[in-house]
């Protein structure tokens, strides 16, 4: 499975109103993947 299918499946599992927090080590260009997504928002 690969990082973008993942996400959509956490994406799709989380409720209105849920958090998660994403760890992307320091790795800026990571984090910023996931709000280009979409489907993410910090």
């Amino acid at each position: 499975m690969d990082a973008k299918s993942l996400l959509g499946v956490l994406a799709l599992s989380l409720q209105p109103g849920e958090t998660v927090e994403i760890d992307a080590e320091g790795n800026s260009a990571a984090g910023e993947a996931f709000i280009e997504l979409g489907l993410f928002e910090k």
